[in-house]
Parts: structure tokens; sequence; C-alpha cells
């Protein structure tokens, strides 16, 4: 879901850095929201890996909050 939602960033800066006239950072965020787009065939694959080989380790984390005045 988060390849989703910075491809949807990306795109929105295309358009203002288009809009505004900008051209080196236009192509810049158009590469990343190419890069966004090819690569996200290959993050379904890993995604889709079969993990059930691997036993899940119980973690617990402690944190401590201190307020000074």
């Amino acid at each position: 879901m988060l390849e989703v939602s910075a491809t949807l960033w990306c795109s929105a800066a295309v358009g203002t850095l288009a809009g505004l006239g900008f051209v080196v950072p236009f192509i810049t965020t158009l590469a990343m929201v190419s890069a966004n787009v090819i690569l996200r065939p290959l993050a379904s694959k890993i995604n889709k890996q079969n993990h059930s080989s691997e036993e899940e380790i119980p973690v617990c984390y402690k944190i401590q909050v201190t307020c000074l005045d």
C-alpha cells in the first residue's frame, strides 16, 4: 500500500513542477514515478514469496519516557 501512496505523491509533484516550469526537478520526479511503476511488479512478487519456513520470534519492546520541566 505504501508504494501506491508514494506514486500518488510523486504524480502530484510531477504536475506541480511541470506547471511551475521547473524542468530539472520535473525530470527527476518523473524518474521516481517511473521507478515506482516499473518496480511495483517486483515488489508484489517478493511479497508473495512463501515465508512459512521462517519461524516467528516474539519480540517485546520496553519504552520509558521521562519529561523534564
